[in-house]
């Protein structure tokens, strides 16, 4: 005999399992349900053309070396070596005189007046290395300063060439393995740098460079 409790506990059950039928059918109906169309997909975008170079070859360490500004500057900083080295070197000789005249002196003196005579011309040997290291710093900023105003005009040439000729980029030769000679734009560019800068003032103990002046012959075109 089932007790009203029972009956109780399972007066729900039929609701219970329509809603499961309910919940199992539902799939089945979903699946019976047309499928929306895919949205359309945008078309691949067109590759970017690859950029056109050309390029145009330049030997600058022959501009600097055969151009007659790169003679001017090469004949003037060797003069001024040579400036340097001999005022040095007459330095130098004094130097040695005087030691030589210090030992030869040294029998006939005191000690304390051999300390004093080796202490000034340690002192000069001091001032004599100072000055050497003065000549040296002048000298390179000269030829700096000479190589920079060659450098700046060719940059203007071979710019000016570069844009005539619709070359994209210009390479030094000296990064250049082979190459095809009508690449090549050192003469015309010495042609130009000649024309532009026939000399170039060096200034011994690094002034400021002054303009360029006439008078050197320009150099023949390399063959």
């Amino acid at each position: 005999m089932i007790s009203i409790l029972s009956l109780t506990r399972f007066r729900g059950v039929p609701a219970l399992l329509a809603a499961m039928v309910l919940m199992l059918s539902e799939p089945a109906v979903a699946q019976q349900q047309p499928a929306r169309p895919a949205a359309p997909q945008s078309a691949p975008a067109a590759p970017a053309a690859p950029a056109v170079t050309s390029v145009g070859i330049v030997d600058m360490q022959w501009l600097f070396r055969e151009s007659a500004a790169g003679k001017s500057a090469s004949q003037q900083l060797a003069d001024l070596r040579v400036r340097y080295e001999n005022e040095v070197a007459k330095l130098e000789e004094r130097l040695r005189v005087e030691n030589n005249e210090l030992e030869r002196a040294r029998a006939s003196m005191s000690p304390e007046q051999v300390d004093a005579k080796r202490r000034e011309l340690q002192r000069r040997v001091q001032e004599t290395q100072g000055i050497v290291q003065q000549r040296n710093s002048a000298y390179d900023q000269a030829q700096r300063q000479a190589r920079e105003q060659i450098l700046r005009v060719i940059q203007q040439v071979v710019e000016q060439i570069m844009k005539e000729r619709g070359f994209t980029v210009i390479l030094d030769q000296a990064q250049v393995l082979l190459m095809d000679a009508s690449l090549n734009i050192s003469e015309e560019a010495m042609r130009r740098l000649d024309q532009r800068l026939p000399s170039v003032r060096v200034q011994a103990g690094g002034a400021a460079p002054g303009a360029a002046t006439g008078g050197a012959a320009p150099a023949q075109p390399r063959r």
